[in-house]
């Protein structure tokens, strides 16, 4: 997800040092932390919102049935 929306850090799993330190990070830096949280917010909306993701499933149904998609803004 962090990936797909670049709104985030990655840290070591199971590593609570890790993760204490992400988030200092975001505390010592607000202006990342509005950006990361930006970033994840605007690509949220633009391509795992409900209608992006009925158009993608629309595209799959058409490839896989090798009709046209209709409907399809």
């Amino acid at each position: 997800m962090i990936e797909a929306t670049g709104g985030g850090l990655l840290c070591a799993a199971d590593d609570p040092q890790a993760l204490a330190g992400a988030i200092e990070e975001l505390l010592l830096d607000p202006a990342r932390a509005h950006a990361l949280g930006e970033a994840g917010r605007c690509a949220v909306f633009e391509r795992l919102s409900a209608e992006a993701m009925a158009r993608a499933m629309v595209q799959v149904y058409a490839e896989v049935t090798g009709k046209p998609a209709r409907g399809v803004a």
